[in-house]
């Protein structure tokens, strides 16, 4: 055999062990248990910790379609669900029309999706994906 076919195999071979190896060790991490209703404080919840009390979350200011500026703030008192998200994330455009349907479904005084887009290409590109 030559030596650049033997190097090629033996590359190979390890990298086929190596991809073995992080799936299995990458599909173990992604079996999380979920606890009851009773899961304490610091108690492990798939890759997130329950935290008890809840920790608040620094405020958020961002711009609207109209150049209007919104902070977190501006929502107290709602249940809010915040999605960032990007035109250029295929699992976030995948995802969009669901988040759309809920707003219209259940959008109110209580309750407001609040997509944040994380676009550089401006609200022209945003807003050609929302048509």
């Amino acid at each position: 055999m030559r030596p650049a076919l033997i190097l090629a195999v033996v590359v190979l071979g390890i990298a086929g062990i190596y991809a073995t190896w992080t799936h299995t060790r990458n599909t173990a991490d992604m079996q999380p248990s979920l606890p009851g209703p009773s899961a304490g404080a610091g108690e492990r919840i798939g890759n997130l910790e329950r935290v008890n009390p809840p920790a608040a979350i620094p405020d958020l200011t961002v711009v609207d379609a109209a150049g209007a500026q919104h902070s977190l703030k501006d929502f107290a008192g709602k249940f809010i669900l915040v999605n960032f998200w990007a035109t250029w994330c295929a699992p976030c455009r995948e995802e969009m029309p669901s988040l759309d349907r809920l707003q219209a479904r259940l959008g109110g005084p209580d309750f407001q999706v609040v997509p944040i887009s994380l676009d550089r290409g401006g609200m022209s590109r945003v807003e050609s994906f929302l048509k």
